[in-house]
């Protein structure tokens, strides 16, 4: 086998396992999510958590999706009553998002879950080697960002 050949061998397992391991992830967390959350939603209320109170055009921003997927998101976080919508003050057009209690409960349970699935993921890996592929991941970023 040529080292060509080799290499597309390797990719292509990789992105086999990446597949089957993202499949797995998403059925075990919809499985176990405090309200039904989705990841992404999830991830939002984290980001909120860390953040702040976040205008739309931020939100969207963070996502990296439409401003109508990002409303889409909102309406069923607002509807959890996971986030509320407030006016400011100064200019009644900017609505900025803001985690409600519920929403900072939902965070804990949501930063215990990901901490269960980290610990189940990540059972005998030694801190070496999730330090090299940490390093293997970056680097592959830096190579995209190129």
């Amino acid at each position: 086998m040529t080292e060509s050949q080799t290499q597309d061998a390797l990719l292509q397992r990789l992105e086999e396992v990446h597949r089957q391991l993202q499949r797995r992830l998403i059925t075990r967390w919809n499985a176990e999510s405090p309200m039904m959350l989705t990841r992404p939603q999830a991830n939002l209320l984290l980001h909120m958590e860390d953040r702040g109170p976040l205008s739309m055009s931020a939100l969207t921003e963070f996502l990296g999706v439409t401003s109508g997927a990002a409303t889409f998101m909102c309406d069923k976080l607002v509807e959890k009553g996971l986030i509320e919508r407030a006016r400011q003050a100064g200019d009644r057009r900017v609505v900025s998002l803001q985690l409600t209690g519920e929403g900072l409960r939902t965070t804990a349970a949501i930063r215990e879950l990901k901490r269960t699935f980290g610990a189940r993921l990540f059972d005998g890996v030694t801190e070496e080697e999730l330090s090299a592929v940490d390093r293997v991941f970056r680097t592959a970023l830096q190579n995209l960002t190129k």
